[in-house]
C-alpha cells in the first residue's frame, strides 16, 4: 500500500501583507484626494472631524494592543495591527496638512506642519516598534530640512542646484549613520539601524554627485566632492565586508561609479574630437563590464566569508 504525498499548505503571507499595504497606501491617498476636491463642498469641521476620528481611532487601538515598551524588538502582533498603525499615522499627516492649509493652524511658518507630524511618526515607531512608521519619520525629517527623498520625487523635486540643500544632505546622512550606529551601540531598537543606514547612503552619495555637478566648472572643487564621496563608499565598503550584505556592496559600487564617470566626463568636456568621443564611449562599456565583474567576485568573496549574502 503506497502512502499519497501530500503537499504543505500554500502560504498567503507575503500576497496578504501586499494587499494590505496596498490598502492602506490606496485609503490614506484617496483621502487626500477626496479633501483636496471637495474643500467647496464639504464643511470643513467635518472634513477634521473625520481625520482625527480615523487617527484617533487607529491610535486608540494599538496602544490597547500594545505591551510594554522595550528597547529590544517587539514582535508584531499581527498584519492588521501593523497596518492600522501605518493607517492612523498617515491619516494624523494628513489631518496636520489640511490643518495648516485651511485654518493656517502654525501660522506663517508651515515648517512647523511637518515639524509636529515627524515627532508623533519617530514616537510612534519606537514605542511600537514599526519599520515603517520610522520610514515615515525619517522622510518627514528630510522634509523638514527641505529634501525630498521619496524614490520617484528625489530627483524630480530637489534643487540639486541649491549649495545649502547639498550640506544639509552630506550632514542629515552622516547624522543619520551616526543614530543607527549608536542604536547598535547602546543596544536601543538595534534593528532599526538597517533602515538609518540605507537612508544615510542614499541621501549622502546623491548629496556628494550633486556636488560634483554644482562645480562642474571647477576641476579642483570637483575633486573633492569625488573625494568625499570615495570616503563614503569606503565605510560603505566596510559596513558591507563586515555584514556580508552585497546589497550594501552594490550601492558602493554604483555610486563610486557614477561619481567617477561625471568627474571623467567633465575632465574630458574639453575634448571635443570624434576619436575621444568613441575613446570617452568604450571607457564607459569597459568600466560597466570591469563593474559587473567586481560584483561578481564580491559576491563570491561575501558568500565564503559569510555563507549567504543579503
Amino acid at each position: 500500500m503506497t502512502r499519497t504525498s501530500e503537499k504543505p499548505p500554500l502560504s498567503l503571507h507575503w500576497e496578504l501583507q501586499a494587499l494590505l499595504a496596498a490598502g492602506v497606501l490606496l485609503l490614506s491617498t484617496g483621502l487626500g484626494i477626496w479633501v483636496y476636491k471637495n474643500l467647496d463642498y464639504i464643511d470643513r469641521l467635518a472634513i477634521v472631524g473625520a481625520l482625527a476620528l480615523i487617527s484617533l481611532v487607529g491610535f486608540a487601538l494599538c496602544f490597547r494592543s500594545q505591551t510594554r515598551f522595550s528597547l529590544a524588538k517587539v514582535f508584531s502582533k499581527g498584519i492588521g495591527y501593523d497596518y492600522l498603525l501605518l493607517l492612523a499615522c498617515l491619516t494624523f499627516v494628513t489631518l496636520i496638512g489640511y490643518l495648516q492649509y485651511q485654518y493656517s493652524l502654525f501660522g506663517p511658518n508651515a515648517r512647523l506642519a511637518t515639524f509636529v507630524p515627524l515627532l508623533v511618526l519617530f514616537g510612534a515607531a519606537y514605542y511600537f516598534d514599526h519599520l515603517g512608521v520610522l520610514s515615515l519619520a525619517i522622510t518627514n525629517l528630510a522634509a523638514f530640512l527641505g529634501i525630498v527623498v521619496t524614490p520617484l520625487d528625489v530627483f524630480k523635486d530637489n534643487d540639486f542646484n541649491s549649495v545649502p540643500l547639498i550640506y544639509t544632505g552630506v550632514l542629515l546622512a552622516i547624522g543619520l549613520w551616526l543614530v543607527g550606529k549608536g542604536s547598535e551601540v547602546k543596544r536601543f531598537k538595534s534593528h532599526f539601524a538597517f533602515t538609518y543606514r540605507q537612508f544615510a547612503i542614499h541621501i549622502g552619495c546623491i548629496a556628494a554627485l550633486a556636488g560634483m555637478m554644482h562645480y562642474d566648472g571647477s576641476t579642483g572643487i570637483m575633486f573633492i566632492w569625488l573625494l568625499l564621496l570615495a570616503v563614503m563608499s569606503y565605510v560603505i565598503y566596510r559596513e558591507a565586508m563586515q555584514r556580508g550584505s552585497f546589497y550594501l556592496m552594490l550601492l558602493m559600487g554604483l555610486y563610486s561609479y557614477i561619481g567617477v564617470a561625471i568627474f571623467g566626463t567633465v575632465s574630458l568636456d574639453a575634448v571635443t574630437s570624434a576619436g575621444m568621443l568613441e575613446l570617452l564611449l568604450l571607457y564607459y562599456l569597459i568600466s560597466a563590464v570591469g563593474l559587473g565583474y567586481f560584483m561578481v567576485i564580491k559576491n563570491k568573496q561575501l558568500k565564503r566569508s559569510h555563507g549567504t549574502t543579503v
